[in-house]
């Protein structure tokens, strides 16, 4: 799959890494971007733990929303409006994060897991 592509609501690929679109080369787009299929993937190891399992769509949804809001942010035109936006896209992060750190400790309350081995 390209990196910032989805599928629109006809099955056409969407994508705006190939295009003209200024956006494109926007750094913070492209990271954001390039979170998403590890975050799904992450998600679905979150989804497969019984007590972390109810925040897997919650952090794939505030990933997904990073992308989303700074690409909200550029196609604003008054420079309030945008840096709204981008407070929303690093309000976002901030969630990520979070539900990342919930998730982990969600992990680490499995007996196997190597953040709970006792030291020698």
């Amino acid at each position: 799959m390209v990196r910032g592509a989805g599928t629109g609501a006809r099955g056409h690929r969407v994508s705006t890494a190939d295009s003209q679109d200024p956006l494109s080369r926007m750094r913070t787009f492209q990271l954001a971007g390039e979170l998403i299929p590890d975050c799904y993937r992450d998600a679905g190891l979150v989804r497969g733990n019984p007590v972390t399992a109810a925040i897997a769509g919650q952090l794939y949804a505030a990933v997904c929303s990073i992308e989303a809001n700074i690409s909200e942010a550029y196609s604003r035109s008054s420079g309030k409006e945008r840096a709204m936006q981008f407070e929303y896209a690093l309000g976002s992060v901030r969630e990520s994060m979070s539900w990342y750190k919930s998730a982990r400790c969600g992990a680490c309350s499995s007996p196997s897991s190597p953040e709970n081995a006792v030291d020698g």
